[in-house]
């Protein structure tokens, strides 16, 4: 933070009558993107099989993006699939554009990354989207935002 001082002297005022005023100037440090928050989330499953299933680099580029992040749980469940079967279930938790949970509107629906559409669902205090409970949303980043899950979206049946 830096902080400026501006001495204003009045007309005609003696040298004990010059007012201070001062004025903070606050800048910020820019927010980190999608991936440097998956690295920072002190989620190592999620690292790991975000990072298995190649999606660190769109989630590092410089495009607009709304991520449903799966629970611990969730994630446990995806630990044995393959890179490619891991980057079809995880790109579909990724959303084009940003999408905050103001703008979610019951009934509406968000086509994913992996070419799948979610459906979101207000049921009253809380936000679903295809039946898994938001349970923290609108954290942001530089290229998007994210909002943890209770679950995770669209596990091959074998793993529910």
């Amino acid at each position: 933070m830096f902080l400026l001082c501006i001495l204003v002297a009045l007309p005609g005022a003696s040298e004990a009558q010059v007012a201070t005023a001062s004025t903070a100037v606050v800048t910020k440090a820019p927010l980190p993107t999608l991936a440097e928050g998956v690295l920072s989330s002190h989620q190592g499953l999620l690292v790991e099989l975000v990072t298995k299933a190649g999606l660190m680099p769109t989630l590092s580029s410089a495009g607009a993006y709304t991520f449903f992040v799966p629970s611990e749980e969730g994630l446990t469940k995806l630990q044995t699939q393959s890179p490619d079967d891991l980057k079809s279930i995880l790109s579909q938790h990724i959303v084009p554009g940003v999408v905050l949970m103001k703008d979610m509107r019951d009934g509406a629906t968000l086509k994913t990354m992996g070419g799948g559409t979610l459906r979101i669902l207000k049921k009253k205090d809380a936000i679903l989207i295809d039946g898994i409970r938001i349970t923290s949303g609108d954290q942001a980043f530089s290229n998007g935002v994210w909002h943890q899950l209770k679950g995770v979206l669209h596990a091959p049946v074998s793993l529910l």
